[in-house]
């Protein structure tokens, strides 16, 4: 129950305090209990957050100038804008980053959404970016740059000029498993981007992707 003796944003100050702590706690039966108020008033103040923000908290929720449904896409645009942001974070590192900027939701329903946008894993998100700095030139932020360069370190070298074959490398290493020899084995890929030409070579030592390495697999 809400003492009536407080202000109208003192109100919405203990209702958002409320639900922060649902968040924090996981547990909406002691949140109520705390706060001394019904399951059903606090999924609906909940609600009214999610639609209108701090608005949505004061006892008498506004007359909405937009669709809650336009408002709802406001939020799940700037949850992806994040996600896209810092592409490497795990669900509940945003979930923490984005309460922070005043936007509660949970890590189960930033899942769900990126599947539903095919943004799910880092190499969905990856190729969304890809695909961005290609066809718009789209600028890169440190985060995307660090999960491009591990996950694609081509994209950083695929405007250099090769005018003759050999210039220009691209080179990595994959683990593979061969039944029928014991230890570890890796395929040692070169691509010449002149032509496009692809080489490859099996190893059986790690980190073998060296200029030597490459150079061995053009000549044999």
């Amino acid at each position: 129950m809400m003492d009536n003796t407080l202000t109208p944003e003192q109100k919405i100050k203990k209702r958002l305090d409320m639900l922060e702590s649902a968040y924090k706690l996981g547990n909406i039966s002691e949140v109520c209990r705390r706060f001394q108020i019904d399951r059903t008033t606090f999924y609906k103040l909940k609600k009214r957050y999610e639609l209108w923000g701090k608005d949505g908290l004061r006892d008498k929720a506004p007359i909405p100038r937009t669709h809650p449904k336009t408002k709802s896409l406001e939020i799940e645009q700037k949850v992806i804008k994040e996600v896209l942001d810092h592409p490497n974070w795990g669900f509940h590192h945003l979930c923490k980053h984005l309460k922070k900027k005043r936007i509660l939701i949970s890590a189960p329903t930033i899942s769900k959404l990126l599947a539903k946008t095919r943004l799910h894993s880092k190499y969905d998100r990856l190729n969304w970016i890809v695909k961005q700095v290609i066809n718009q030139g789209y600028q890169l932020n440190k985060d995307q740059k660090e999960l491009i360069n591990k996950l694609n370190p081509c994209l950083f070298v695929k405007d250099i000029a090769s005018p003759f074959p050999g210039t220009v490398l691209v080179q990595d290493f994959f683990p593979i498993n061969i039944k029928c020899f014991h230890g570890d084995f890796y395929i040692e890929v070169v691509i010449d981007t002149n032509n496009l030409f692809s080489f490859c070579a099996i190893t059986d030592f790690e980190n073998s992707n060296c200029p030597d390495i490459a150079i061995h697999i053009l000549d044999h």
